[in-house]
């Protein structure tokens, strides 16, 4: 779908942010939608900080490699792709204060109605006991996975792993050099998750809150290929060879 310029508008994708899957925009794509004179990175970072955007609850950033650079450099560059939600990208939109960033506006809005409409019928479509084995099934496969619990002193007590764990069941036991890898993992195994129909939920380890995982669907995308990920990313991070792009 676009309007009468050139540039589409963004697609719209299912993704992660927070603890499920909802429908996202790709910011680079908006970015150019929008015409915006300033390069991506500064205008992405600027309306984040500007509007107090909250990463996992209106955007994640993922790693990305970028193959195909045509700069004769060779090597596998990485970029850094920004999930948005449909709420931050229509305020992104708006923002902008011209009828490209309305349009725009308006079309997030309209995938949204129709997302809706279709969720719709498919329920109606549904009988009523199909519903109800529908639901029991999900009370089965999708169990809440933090579950925290007041102990004695009101101290909680919380049952999952960190990101920081499971880099560390992997065999990275030495994080010096490697900042943002704890990140990086956590939002794979967000998606990894996602695909087995199990919740991930913000728990409080110590001062801060993190997102804590299921012990064995964690173990389960080490040994899909999460454990050479880890490892790969291991050696970029520590300076064999890759260029790093933002």
């Amino acid at each position: 779908m676009s309007d009468s310029t050139n540039t589409p508008f963004p697609a719209v994708r299912e993704g992660v942010i927070g603890a499920g899957l909802v429908q996202t925009a790709d910011a680079r794509e908006l970015h150019a939608c929008l015409g915006v004179g300033r390069d991506f990175t500064t205008w992405i970072k600027k309306r984040i900080a500007q509007y107090g955007f909250a990463e996992h609850v209106d955007y994640v950033v993922i790693d990305s490699p970028n193959r195909g650079d045509q700069s004769g450099r060779g090597g596998d560059r990485r970029s850094v792709e920004y999930h948005l939600t449909l709420d931050m990208a229509k305020e992104l939109a708006m923002v902008e204060n011209n009828e490209r960033g309305r349009a725009t506006r308006r079309y997030f809005i309209e995938v949204e109605k129709r997302a809706h409409e279709a969720a719709a019928i498919d329920m109606n479509a549904l009988g009523g006991m199909v519903k109800r084995i529908v639901a029991r099934q999900l009370s089965e496969v999708v169990p809440a996975l933090v579950r925290e619990q007041v102990a004695t002193g009101h101290n909680a007590v919380i049952q999952g792993v960190s990101a920081g764990q499971v880099i560390e069941m992997a065999g990275v036991t030495a994080r010096k050099g490697l900042r943002g890898l704890p990140r990086w993992v956590s939002s794979r195994l967000y998606r990894f998750h996602a695909t087995k129909g199990v919740v991930v939920r913000l728990a409080s380890l110590g001062s801060r809150q993190a997102y804590v995982f299921d012990p064995m669907v964690s173990r389960e995308w080490l040994m899909e290929g999460g454990k050479a990920e880890i490892e790969q990313k291991v050696a970029e991070r520590r300076g064999q060879g890759v260029l790093r792009l933002v």
